[in-house]
């Protein structure tokens, strides 16, 4: 269920012919267009928004409407309608802010402000923007947000705001700077000539003029009073008489003139005026199903159908307002809005506007109208119902609303005696929970769902459902704390329960599910399970089929294996040209691509596909596009570019501070932490104790940030300490399939070895790994372990006779941007004995043989026959040639 707009809050209301044109008032809202803000602020019933109706109908230019209510008191939801509004005027305008705020990401306000404001600035002609009771806005950030936007307005954009009150703005200093013009109470009384026009036009009978002017004097020129006057003399057999009646009661005079409007109505005018009054809004056909169901007997002859009741209120001119150009929709002005339901909440049974509240809720339901829906039946007090209307609407609010902002408005509807008594509304909190990959708080709430289901009562088949939702977003909550086998059990224990229309929920459980058996290294029958997901989808058309393709994707990186991830995404691409998939799903392609090119040392590609995904921006999931940006950290440090590296790791700070996502912000400090060191300051500060994070990131995992860190200390304590960090971290690792977290730890652990001294146990787990990095292609989980891991790589060359690989990586440390080897040479360095690797690394230091026989324990002559074989197998004939070909070669590290 998209976020539904209700189009008659972007409607302006119809001119009514019976008003006064107000000229005068016309010409000054005109003159006010060379100001940026125009503001008409004025208590109830003078008239602005008929003013301003009449105003929109003379200007010539393109003129948005928007009328706010109270519900509209969150960011993202005012932008909703103003950018619809807007939309209204001119199509297809402010597409960057839309995207924005239909992201599956916490926006900061600052970004959707700015986004605003540039999507303003691309009119290409002027508009006028015009809001209605902008009194019931009470929230501070709308109001900063409306400031900066004229702040920062641009010149082809108009603001006018209607308002009973003034608002929380700076007008002092824009009245300084002639930025705002304004009209007030005074600006919009009747003058007496248009009070007489009003009386004399109207009605069929003349009243004397000094008469109209009296109640013109009586009336303060209110415009309100002057109709509600009109009204009271409309019927009167006697207008003269009934003047001078209303003359005498002028002490009160609203509350006088409302009570002989009402009381001149015939009955059925009356009940209906009582039975809308709690309405917002209302139709024909709402009307028709709330009087049906307020009479005691539906077969009574004398009931007259809604529309013509309308028709009559508006032949009357009772206030009523249409919202729409076919007349459809209305509403009742305010004032009389407030004055209804003041008079009919004193003499009306408490529990009459309650049920008509319920049964209008109940009438939006069946209409699709969700959200409205809901605000009715709370407003009624049928808590059951609402929550009923929730759940039904749920599967489709979700699948159309991955942000889940939508679903955390329509529950903040909701008391919060609600959220204890009823495991429906917990387990839609924590989807919106999961937004925001608050994992402590999903598990807390789906503790207490799993609680509230045990001691509810309901329906086997709605109970059913419950644990369905339930097990779905425990396999999501396992998933990503680790506990990879509960992942799969309650991801296969959802798919049994839950009925197709849950389709975000069996997706949850599909993919988390899965993931979690993958996890648990039984990766045949992952891939089995997630192809047949695929093609299970494919034929049902849920248009699921995206989500699983990227799910395969992923699981391939997580294997590393970089043919399956290029493959899979190259079918995402090929599917995308024929049926687009959503960006939340397709912006996986680029940057799985990207982290396959990065580990194949192909920077500039993997930079490409990297930028590639970050440009989808708050579109992807939150934590996705966190990876995404320290990625190209990770890139731009591999390129020697500090800058960029720094300016992506910042920008990855700043979203993970507004995210208020803990992970990504700790996984910033690790990033950070890396970046310091590579500039030469020592890490000071104790690593974070180890989590299990090793389902989370590809790259970017804190622990093997900080493991690598710790290698770096000179003492043996220090040594001592990174091992044992290794290892505990190794030992959370190793349990779940993800395989170039265990290779990067493995080789960790060898360099902690060699540092303590235990030579063959380093060098044996180093064997291991270059078997694995053989077997999947691997350079950069090598590469970025720095000269350190290069020198004792070298130490495996006698043992590793004729490996290619071995050959290729090393070279690869000295020519990372395209390592090449041709196989002469790979063979020759190959047969280079130990001894005369050691001659060679002395060579370089340009120690005589005298000195190099002494460093080695042996005589001089020994170190000439091992420099001629080294001449004979690099190809050269002097000592200093030997060091040049073994640095160019990648055997020997330049100095």
């Amino acid at each position: 269920m998209p976020f539904a707009i209700i189009k008659t809050k972007i409607t302006s209301p119809d001119l009514d012919p019976a008003f006064v044109l107000r000229g005068k008032q016309i010409a000054k809202l005109d003159d006010s267009v060379k100001h940026r803000v125009t503001l008409i602020s004025a208590a109830a019933g003078y008239g602005k928004t008929t003013l301003a109706v009449q105003w929109k109908a003379t200007v010539s230019s393109p003129a948005a409407w928007l009328s706010v209510d109270a519900d509209d008191n969150d960011l993202e939801r005012f932008v909703r309608y103003l950018v619809a509004s807007l939309r209204s005027a001119v199509p297809r305008c402010c597409q960057t802010v839309m995207e924005l705020i239909e992201s599956p990401q916490t926006i900061p306000e600052q970004n959707l402000v700015d986004a605003l404001i540039n999507d303003m600035s691309a009119l290409d002609q002027r508009v006028f923007l015009i809001v209605d009771d902008l009194y019931l806005i009470t929230e501070t950030s709308i109001h900063d947000l409306i400031a900066r936007v004229i702040e920062q307005q641009p010149e082809c954009l108009r603001l006018v705001f209607l308002s009973r009150l003034e608002p929380p703005w700076p007008l002092p200093l824009w009245r300084v700077r002639g930025w705002v013009s304004e009209l007030s109470d005074e600006d919009l009384r009747f003058s007496a000539s248009e009070s007489r026009d009003l009386v004399t036009s109207s009605l069929l009978k003349p009243v004397d003029d000094r008469v109209i002017d009296r109640l013109h004097g009586q009336t303060e020129g209110w415009p309100a009073g002057m109709r509600l006057a009109l009204l009271a003399l409309c019927d009167a057999a006697n207008p003269m008489e009934a003047a001078m009646n209303v003359l005498e009661h002028s002490s009160d005079i609203s509350d006088f003139l409302f009570e002989e409007v009402i009381n001149g109505l015939p009955p059925k005018l009356r009940e209906f005026l009582e039975l809308t009054a709690p309405l917002d809004r209302f139709c024909a056909p709402l009307c028709d199903s709330i009087l049906l169901d307020q009479e005691s007997d539906p077969r009574r002859s004398d009931r007259r159908p809604s529309r013509e009741l309308i028709d009559e209120l508006q032949r009357r001119r009772l206030f009523l307002v249409s919202l729409d150009d076919a007349s459809d929709w209305f509403r009742y002005h305010h004032l009389f809005k407030q004055l209804l339901y003041r008079r009919f909440g004193e003499l009306s049974e408490p529990a009459k506007p309650s049920a008509i509240c319920r049964h209008a809720g109940q009438w939006f339901a069946k209409q699709g109208l969700a959200e409205e829906s809901l605000g009715y039946l709370i407003r009624g007090g049928d808590l059951e119902t609402a929550v009923d209307t929730l759940w039904a609407a749920l599967p489709a609010l979700l699948t159309a609303d991955l942000s889940r902002r939508t679903l955390s408005l329509i529950l903040s509807k909701f008391p919060a005696k609600a959220f204890q008594q009823y495991p429906e509304l917990i387990l839609a909190e924590a989807f919106v929970c999961i937004a925001g990959f608050d994992l402590d708080r999903v598990a807390k709430r789906l503790a207490d769902a799993e609680t509230t289901i045990e001691r509810t009562t309901c329906a086997t088949a709605k109970r059913v459902e419950q644990q369905g939702v339930l097990n779905a977003l425990q396999s999501f909550c396992f998933y990503w704390n680790g506990d990879t086998q509960e992942a799969w059990r309650c991801g296969s224990e959802a798919l049994r329960l839950l009925p197709s229309r849950f389709r975000i929920s069996r997706t949850y459980a599909t993919i988390y599910g899965i993931g979690g058996l993958m996890l648990s290294d039984r990766t045949d029958e992952s891939f089995a399970l997630i192809e047949r997901s695929i093609t299970e989808d494919a034929a049902s058309g849920s248009g699921f089929t995206s989500g699983f393709i990227a799910c395969k994707a992923v699981m391939y990186a997580m294997c590393m294996q970089l043919d399956g991830v290029e493959q899979t995404t190259g079918k995402m691409r090929r599917v995308h040209k024929i049926a687009p998939m959503p960006d939340y799903w397709y912006s996986y392609a680029p940057y799985l691509e990207g982290l396959a090119a990065y580990e194949r040392n192909q920077l500039d590609q993997a930079s490409r596909g990297l930028r590639d995904a970050m440009n989808f921006g708050v579109r992807l999931n939150p934590r996705h596009y966190h990876d995404v940006l320290v990625s190209l950290s990770r890139v731009a440090e591999a390129n020697g570019e500090m800058d960029s590296a720094w300016k992506y790791a910042d920008r990855a700070r700043e979203f993970a501070m507004a995210a208020c996502d803990p992970i990504s912000v700790r996984v910033s400090d690790a990033v950070e932490a890396r970046l310091r060191f590579a500039q030469g300051e020592r890490l000071i500060e104790p690593p974070p104790p180890q989590v299990v994070d090793a389902v989370s990131y590809f790259f970017q995992i804190p622990s093997l940030i900080y493991a690598e860190l710790l290698l770096e200390g000179s003492e043996t304590a220090e040594h001592e300490q990174a091992f044992e960090y290794i290892e505990r971290s190794l030992a959370l690792v190793e349990p779940r399939y993800h395989r170039r977290h265990v290779i990067v730890l493995t080789l960790l652990k060898a360099l902690a070895l060699e540092q303590l001294g235990k030579h063959k146990s380093a060098l044996r787990l180093l064997s291991e790994c270059l078997r694995w990095g053989k077997e999947l292609g691997l350079l950069r989980t090598f590469l970025d372990r720095g000269p350190k891991l290069e020198r004792w790589l070298r130490r495996l060359l006698p043992s590793h006779s004729g490996d290619d690989y071995l050959a290729f990586l090393l070279t690869a440390f000295h020519n990372q941007a395209n390592p090449t080897l041709d196989a002469t040479s790979i063979a020759d360095l190959s047969e280079l004995s130990q001894r005369e690797m050691d001659v060679l690394e002395l060579m370089q230091k340009r120690l005589s043989n005298k000195q190099i026989g002494a460093k080695l324990h042996v005589t001089s002559e020994t170190v000439k026959k091992h420099a001629q074989s080294i001449y004979r197998k690099l190809g050269v004939n002097r000592r200093r040639e030997a060091v040049l070909q073994a640095e160019r070669l990648g055997i020997l590290s330049r100095k």
